[in-house]
């Protein structure tokens, strides 16, 4: 029996790895679609330069499905007007390249699953949102995720589409959890505002487990939110960080002016809320392992 083969763009980073390791634990072959060649890596890569609209259209060659992650860091880098266009074509022109390549090749995948983010929804500190929640992009986060996704609406309509709006991505390995470790050794717990905004956050090997679930069930398609089913305030977010049992902390309001000098722009959303529900995931019957944040964070101390 002849292994369904998976292309991954953006396979590199956190999400990716994680991803990758998963698909191939599962029996699938993976290849990736990278700017950079790792050599450390025992499946195929092929290059692309999307600022450049170059790709090796090889890469299409006897795919299933092609997991779409590739685009900026969002946090590791001030949010300058330079920065902030390269996070925008990063995602935007990358997806272009990608659909507009797959109109060219006779080869064709049956599934593409694309990535967004939360963000798209804003601030929305007294709504429950779900997929069905209406979305007017008003600032540039939201801009960047509603032309990210319309240019996926350029596919074939003959090949099954998602697109997953991924929350706070809970790792050790990088994101906002992993670097409150280093501070919650000291039992200091950072307070954005009054903490009370509400933080949508996912497990990453959930988040894994979710692009497998879309790529394995023939029938998903659409738009999915990846968040666990219960969202928390940034200051229990802040506190759960806090090792052992009684999980006391000092608290250290952070005001927005502060984390606007270190992130620019990007600080605003840190002090956003919105109590986002995985509803078409649930509806669909996909089983969360972490359905709260602290099964999450019991399973990263563990590791």
């Amino acid at each position: 029996m002849n292994k369904k083969k998976v292309l991954i763009t953006g396979g590199t980073g956190m999400i990716g790895r994680a991803i990758t390791k998963l698909f191939l634990e599962n029996g699938f072959e993976v290849a990736w679609l990278t700017r950079k060649l790792d050599p450390r890596v025992q499946f195929e890569q092929f290059i692309w330069d999307p600022e450049n609209d170059s790709i090796d259209l090889q890469c299409f060659e006897n795919i299933y499905g092609i997991i779409h992650l590739a685009g900026a860091s969002l946090a590791t880098k001030r949010w300058t007007s330079s920065y902030k266009k390269i996070i925008y074509q990063s995602r935007v022109k990358s997806t272009r390249l990608l659909v507009d390549s797959i109109h060219l090749v006779k080869s064709k995948p049956e599934v593409l699953i694309s990535t967004s983010a939360i963000g798209i929804y804003g601030n929305r500190p007294d709504e429950t949102v779900d997929e069905n929640t209406s979305v007017n992009p008003t600032h540039f986060l939201s801009k960047v995720c509603f032309d990210w996704e319309k240019e996926v609406t350029n596919l074939d309509p003959e090949i099954r589409s998602c697109i997953v709006r991924i929350g706070l991505v809970l790792s050790n390995e990088d994101g906002l959890y992993a670097k409150m470790k280093w501070p919650a050794m000291f039992h200091i717990a950072s307070r954005l505002g009054d903490g009370t905004q509400m933080y949508s956050w996912i497990h990453i090997q959930d988040l894994a487990r979710i692009f497998l679930w879309l790529i394995q069930n023939e029938t998903s398609q659409g738009i999915y939110n990846a968040t666990s089913p219960k969202a928390v305030s940034q200051w229990q977010f802040s506190k759960s960080s806090i090792p052992g049992k009684l999980r006391w902390s000092i608290p250290v309001i952070v005001p927005e002016f502060f984390l606007r000098i270190v992130l620019g722009e990007f600080a605003h959303s840190f002090y956003e809320s919105a109590d986002i529900k995985p509803n078409r995931l649930i509806k669909e019957n996909f089983l969360f392992h972490y359905k709260t944040l602290e099964q999450a964070i019991l399973n990263l101390e563990r590791k």
